[in-house]
């Protein structure tokens, strides 16, 4: 699919992609996952803000990004926080 459209990166950022990077990187035997994460102070705010209780928003925040903490030492995972890009 990227070669046929000259592509040599993709990206897909959705938040919840954090809970299937072990399917990721078995279905991509090259591929490289980026961990994106973002203070949970303002994921809460906008999750709010979309209509999340308060608790709820904290809680999927603590849940998704635990999920990229057993892949961290993975060379084929890299761990980057939003705040410092």
């Amino acid at each position: 699919m990227l070669e046929g459209n000259r592509k040599t990166r993709w990206a897909e950022k959705t938040p919840t992609n954090c809970l299937c990077i072990r399917d990721f990187l078995d279905a991509f035997p090259g591929g490289l996952y980026v961990h994106v994460v973002r203070d949970g102070r303002d994921v809460a705010v906008s999750l709010v803000n979309r209509g999340y209780r308060p608790e709820a928003a904290v809680r999927r925040w603590l849940h998704d990004t635990a999920a990229g903490y057993p892949h961290r030492g993975n060379d084929r995972c890299f761990t980057v926080f939003y705040e410092q890009l």
